[in-house]
């Protein structure tokens, strides 16, 4: 799964630029195996860096093939706590 290898190399723009040339069925596909790469990541969460975080989360959303599924993605409370994570520590807020 090519979006897990760049996601995991935390390359932002590969990561774009595999989504843009996937098919949206080839996308789906990997949708699940982007889910569990961030279940394995869960613990060392606010120890990745950015970019990596970034990579991975900008992998998952484009991995939903329509706007409704990507709402649900992004309102799943794994989901919304990651992005939160992700904003606060991005724009260097404290999360406590």
């Amino acid at each position: 799964m090519r979006l897990v290898r760049l996601a995991a190399a935390a390359d932002v723009k590969g990561v774009l630029r595999e989504l843009g040339a996937l098919t949206p069925d080839e996308r789906a596909a990997q949708a699940e195996a982007l889910e569990e790469r961030r279940a394995t990541m869960r613990a060392g969460w606010f120890h990745c860096p950015e970019e990596e975080k970034a990579a991975q989360l900008a992998a998952e959303l484009g991995c939903r093939n329509h706007p409704v599924a990507a709402a649900d993605w992004i309102l799943q409370p794994e989901t919304a706590q990651a992005c939160s994570a992700f904003r606060s520590t991005a724009s260097g807020c404290s999360t406590s």
